[in-house]
């Protein structure tokens, strides 16, 4: 959790806030001490205005890329245990 606080201290929130925004996003879930994906596979898109967007499911990102004029150009982060 000692990587959650340095985030959370450069969001300016505290590591609850933190941690309920990132469960609220559906994308992740709790195991034990650990906040992990639900998916094996995530797919990262940032906007012109350097905001990131993540997802498990590619369809569904290049609907909203399309949507929102942004190129297709993904991070793929593959999880491994």
């Amino acid at each position: 959790m000692e990587d959650m606080a340095v985030i959370a201290r450069d969001f300016n929130v505290t590591c609850d806030v933190l941690i309920k925004d990132i469960m609220s996003l559906s994308l992740f879930k709790r195991v034990g001490d650990y906040i992990r994906p639900i998916s094996k596979v995530m797919l990262q898109v940032t906007d012109a205005n350097g905001d990131s967007y993540m997802i498990s499911n590619q369809a569904g990102l290049d609907i909203w890329c399309e949507i929102k004029g942004l190129e297709k150009n993904y991070i793929k982060l593959l999880i491994m245990d």
